[in-house]
């Protein structure tokens, strides 16, 4: 036969709406370990390109800022062009820190300083980018929360109940009941150590759909009983309440509000006046079967089941406590009873309480406590009192001194704690404080669920009754007289019992009562957790033979909606996954298109006249290094360029073009000395004395651009060459004047001059390139059809 035991592995993978943040923020997608990190490497990825683009922008705007028509430095322009053109931050990081080094004895350009924040800008948005990248799957972490699917969802199987010669539990064999019933006990036993073991937050807890439900805990100084009932000089009792819970935020079933139920427990607890209600040691007779023995009785109400007036009999065999023998057994033994209240059928209580503890609104647990061994200390506490002292013998072997140790005042107490339960509805809200009109009264689990008050009263939807049955059946698996019922049989479920060394316990602090009710409370709450996923994941049952799997649409429903929690798969908030992939791709296309818009942007800025724009924008487009190229090829006499649609500059169709060969004086820079604090701007047209037919020579010398262009006239043909200037003093010129080879006839009158004022020069200019300096050679003779 299949276990359940495997069966919370089968978890719905692919999207889901979890209803904790609704729509859309509560999209969700949940894949297996293997896609989840394909799923997490592809964003990492993602994010890498999506930086890479937004770089663009960020140089693009820096680029744009800075760009002036004012005058500017070297250092400035190799600056705007490393923004321009490099392409990634940490490039753009090294040329920066490379150009600031090789300025950096310029001290009037103060270079670092200058360099810094693009540096520190360029950085930042690197380690922004790479943090991101690699967190980006935190970005995307939806908790560890999955919707279960498993096949073993569903109740007890009446058929394979009746096949077995039964209809329920109760009845059912002794074969099935020892399984059944075993298997139980693990579950309560598991329930207990999840609340030892996860007391604080961790990893290896996180299977209930929340660690831990607190209680709001009260001290009172009433009796929740008839005064007589309860122990007198204490007036004391613990009340524990919930508050509403959700079906949803805290028992994992996944619903819209308008599908939810809240529920609430109250549990008050008390310690009974046993002096009226237990009797003193009195001897029982032997029989055939039994020896003779000594007992006691608890009279709180007659034991139909056990067809005696007592409620519980308590026998030692030795009630002089043989503290002096060492056992294996736990010296804490404790019984419990139940009583339902209100109109629950007799069937399903343990006795019928006396009318100082009948409670018509409340169901009611007895918990009868006794320890056959002593304590180190006395204890004052009024469930675990230990006020007798007595010698203890000890061998003289070991020991010869006679040590005092303390014994119970009483072989048997009673604790008492009154139950009760309550639903909500809400289809508007799911709010915490409950709403009258829409509340069971609190009362015990039989009256809340069928009884005249029950909540179905109420209009409630098919999903509402569902998960109203679901948690009430689970509240009634989770009461204190359950869950101490279940676990006594295994081991005593007292916090007290860690105190127990050797032949003795250690001495209890006066409210370790509270402690243990504490106790039992978050066992109870962690068990209703369980039990309310173990209905869909079908470990409620020993067996799978066990479960009908075949149930209403609103049961099919619950099956499909319930929250569990385990690190065997991966969920991803689908709200921040398309946010992230939306903002990126927005990011990717504007970055890839910021060009091309920008050339549309400049046309249409000059068609209207905008001049300031539309160079900064002009800026961009020089400082690029195919522009740059197209410069370059220029100057060397390839002149027939024009430009794409999308501004990339190409050749004439057929324009074969080569890099010459920058060691022939044809490509030597012309290096000037001339440096002016006034910058002018001349323009002459300078033609050989006597022979002006043999060509012309247009000058310009724009100091402001640091430009020269030389334009020829022959018969050959025409080409432009521009040649920059440097005002830097690594070179040295010789000028030879003449005056009477040369006419130079102005061809605007810029205030500079005019006719007759003549100027020509024969140069020879010494600059460096590479290593050596280079002389460039200069005659009349050449400047028909070359210039340098």
């Amino acid at each position: 036969m299949v276990r359940a035991e495997d069966a919370v592995a089968y978890v719905h993978q692919g999207f889901w709406i979890n209803w904790t943040k609704g729509r859309p923020m509560g999209a969700t997608l949940t894949l297996e370990p293997q896609n989840a990190a394909i799923l997490i490497a592809i964003v990492a990825v993602y994010v890498q390109l999506v930086g890479s683009q937004l770089w663009k922008l960020v140089v693009f705007l820096i680029h744009q800022l800075r760009a002036t028509q004012a005058e500017k430095d070297g250092f400035y322009h190799q600056q705007q062009v490393i923004l321009r053109n490099t392409g990634t931050e940490m490039g753009a990081v090294w040329q920066l820190i490379r150009v600031g080094f090789a300025w950096r004895h310029h001290v009037q350009l103060k270079a670092t300083r200058r360099s810094l924040p693009l540096i520190l800008i360029a950085s930042l948005h690197f380690a922004a980018f790479n943090v991101a990248s690699i967190f980006s799957s935190r970005l995307l972490d939806a908790g560890d929360e999955a919707l279960s699917i498993s096949p073993f969802c569903g109740v007890f199987n009446d058929d394979y109940m009746a096949s077995m010669g039964t209809s329920s539990v109760i009845s059912m064999p002794n074969s099935l009941v020892v399984e059944y019933s075993a298997y139980i006990q693990s579950r309560y036993q598991q329930s207990q150590q999840y609340v030892e073991f996860c007391s604080t937050p961790s990893s290896v807890c996180r299977h209930l759909p929340r660690q831990t439900i607190p209680w709001n805990v009260t001290i009172n100084d009433s009796c929740p009983f008839a005064q007589a009932a309860c122990l007198p000089g204490l007036n004391q009792s613990i009340v524990l309440d919930t508050g509403l819970l959700s079906s949803h935020r805290h028992f994992g079933i996944n619903s819209p509000a308008a599908d939810r139920v809240q529920y609430r427990k109250v549990t008050t607890c008390t310690i009974l006046n046993d002096a009226e209600y237990i009797t003193d040691w009195h001897n029982i007779s032997a029989t055939n079967s039994t020896p003779a023995k000594q007992v006691v009785d608890a009279y709180y109400g007659p034991n139909p089941i056990a067809d005696r007036n007592a409620t519980f009999s308590y026998s030692e065999w030795t009630h002089l406590y043989s503290f002096d023998q060492y056992s294996i057994t736990n010296p804490y033994q404790m019984s419990v009873q139940y009583t339902g209240g209100g109109t629950t059928p007799e069937v399903y209580s343990d006795f019928v309480p006396i009318p100082e503890l009948a409670r018509s609104d409340a169901d009611v647990m007895l918990a009868f406590l006794s320890f056959s061994k002593v304590y180190e200390a006395a204890v004052d506490d009024p469930w675990f009192r230990a006020t007798v002292a007595t010698t203890y013998p000890v061998p003289e072997s070991m020991n010869p001194v006679e040590g005092t140790v303390y014994k119970r005042d009483k072989p048997v107490t009673t604790l008492a704690c009154a139950e009760q339960h309550q639903l909500c509805v809400d289809k508007d809200s799911d709010n915490d404080v409950p709403t009258s009109d829409k509340c069971t009264p609190l009362g015990g689990w039989f009256d809340t669920a069928a009884g005249p008050n029950s909540i179905d009263v109420f209009d409630l939807t098919p999903q509402q009754g569902a998960v109203a049955q679901r948690l009430f059946q689970s509240a009634v698996d989770s009461s204190f007289y359950s869950v101490l019922l279940g676990l006594a049989q295994r081991d005593t479920p007292l916090l007290a019992r860690r105190s127990i060394q050797g032949l003795t316990g250690m001495g209890l602090p006066i409210d370790q009562w509270q402690n243990e009710v504490r106790y039992w409370s978050n066992i109870s709450m962690a068990n209703l957790q369980r039990s309310v996923v173990d209905f869909s994941t079908g470990r409620f049952a020993a067996d799978t033979s066990y479960i009908n799997t075949t149930l209403s649409p609103a049961q099919s429903w619950l099956c499909q909606n319930q929250i569990i929690r385990g690190t065997s798969y991966r969920s991803f908030d689908m709200f921040a996954l398309i946010f992230i992939l939306v903002l990126g791709l927005i990011i990717i296309i504007v970055g890839s298109t910021i060009e091309d818009c920008l050339a549309l942007r400049r046309k249409r800025q000059m068609r209207q006249g905008k001049t300031t724009s539309s160079y900064r924008q002009e800026m961009w487009v020089r400082n690029e290094m195919l522009d740059m190229l197209r410069m370059l090829f220029e100057r060397q006499g390839y002149s027939t360029w024009g430009r794409s649609s999308n501004g990339v500059p190409i050749s004439g169709p057929g324009q074969m073009m080569k890099i010459a060969d920058l060691e022939t004086t044809d490509n030597l820079e012309l290096y000037a000395t001339q440096d002016s604090k006034k910058p002018r701007s001349h323009r002459w047209r300078i033609a050989p004395s006597g022979n002006s037919s043999a060509g012309t020579l247009l000058k310009d010398h724009d100091i402001h651009q640091g430009v020269e262009s030389f334009e020829f006239d022959h018969a050959q043909g025409e080409f432009l060459r521009d040649l920059k200037l440097s005002k830097t003093k690594r070179q040295f010129t010789v000028d030879e004047r003449y005056s009477s080879d040369f006419t130079a006839l102005p061809v605007h009158d810029d205030g500079q001059g005019g006719i007759g004022h003549v100027m020509a020069e024969r140069r020879t200019s010494w600059g460096l390139w590479g290593e050596r300096p280079r002389r460039v050679p200069q005659a009349p003779s050449d400047w028909i059809g070359r210039a340098y």
